[in-house]
């Protein structure tokens, strides 16, 4: 098994066709309440709004990881080009679906975590192999927080 490898997100298609359907399906499901006038005008406004910021994100590209297996670790790729240690505050594995919550360990009280979302067509090369390789370090990572908290609350 790999020690190291990089993660490099692109935007999911799957992500985006879910998101354009879940705005289809809410634009009909607002058409058949009984909601008229300025409230229909204010209630699909907002809506419109929601999908519009989703998409935006969407659509973005996520920052590269570089993660590591001996020891678990993720490491961010900074603007300046270098790799800053992260830490994952908080992880959610699926077979189909990862979650992260990475905060870099230089300002860890100062910055907000950013939220990472993998999914098998997000990761670049696209390949089984390399989606089994972050599933893994995922699902011994959750763990590893999960002890880690256990040692806290104790």
């Amino acid at each position: 098994m790999m020690r190291r490898f990089e993660v490099r997100p692109i935007p999911s298609r799957r992500l985006r066709a879910a998101l354009f359907l879940l705005g289809l399906l809410s634009i009909l499901a607002l058409e058949q309440t009984r909601l008229t006038g300025w409230v229909y005008g204010l209630a699909l406004g907002m809506l419109l709004v929601l999908l519009a910021v989703a998409w935006r994100h969407t659509v973005q590209a996520v920052m590269p990881l570089l993660v590591s297996f001996r020891p678990l670790e993720v490491s961010l790729l900074q603007p300046s080009g270098e790799w800053a240690p992260g830490r994952c505050v908080s992880l959610s594995v699926y077979p189909w679906l990862i979650v992260l919550k990475v905060r870099p360990v230089l300002d860890l009280e100062q910055s907000a975590p950013r939220l990472v979302l993998l999914l098998p067509d997000s990761l670049l090369p696209a390949s089984e192999k390399s989606w089994r390789q972050i599933l893994v370090w995922a699902q011994q990572m959750r763990r590893q927080i999960g002890s880690g908290q256990k040692r806290l609350s104790a």
